[in-house]
This record gives C-alpha cells, sequence and structure tokens, in this order.
C-alpha cells in the first residue's frame, strides 16, 4: 500500500473518531445517554440509522483497494472512448 494511500486512511479514521465519536462523548456528558435509536433490527428505522455508519467505514476501504490498482478507473474511461463524459 503506498504512503498516500496509508496517510488517506490515517486521516479517514481520525475525522470518523471527531465527527463521530467526539459528538457522542459530548451528547453523553450533557445529557447522560448517546443518543442513538436504531428500532428493532429488520425495520427501515434500523436500516435507515445503519446505513450511514456502514457506508462510512466502506468509504475507509476504497484507499485500500485503490493502492491495488491503481489504474482501473483511467482504464475503464479510455475503454469508453468518445462515449465518456464526465459526472456521469
Amino acid at each position: 500500500m503506498s504512503v498516500m494511500a496509508v496517510l488517506a486512511l490515517a486521516l479517514y479514521a481520525a475525522f470518523l473518531l471527531i465527527a463521530g465519536g467526539m459528538r457522542a462523548f459530548i451528547q453523553y456528558r450533557r445529557t447522560g445517554d448517546f443518543g442513538a435509536r436504531h428500532g428493532r433490527p429488520g425495520t427501515a428505522q434500523w436500516w435507515g440509522s445503519i446505513a450511514p455508519g456502514l457506508s462510512s467505514l466502506l468509504t475507509g476501504i476504497s484507499p485500500g483497494r485503490r493502492a491495488h490498482r491503481p489504474d482501473a478507473p483511467s482504464t475503464a474511461q479510455l475503454a469508453m472512448g468518445s462515449s465518456w463524459r464526465i459526472g456521469m
């Protein structure tokens, strides 16, 4: 894994810790409750509360995967030829 990928993962982990962890800690100190309401497992409320956390964790995988195949996006874009459009 490249140095930039490791740095990206470290910065992302620090962001998650500061943004999520510190906010939960402040909430707990003020109210005695973390404020998380998940609902019963499998319900729409449960998925709605779990999905943001899962997406944050899965996003952290990207720099590691990109380090193994750094040319993948550009290869796919070149294969599209004149069909490629920015932002699509």
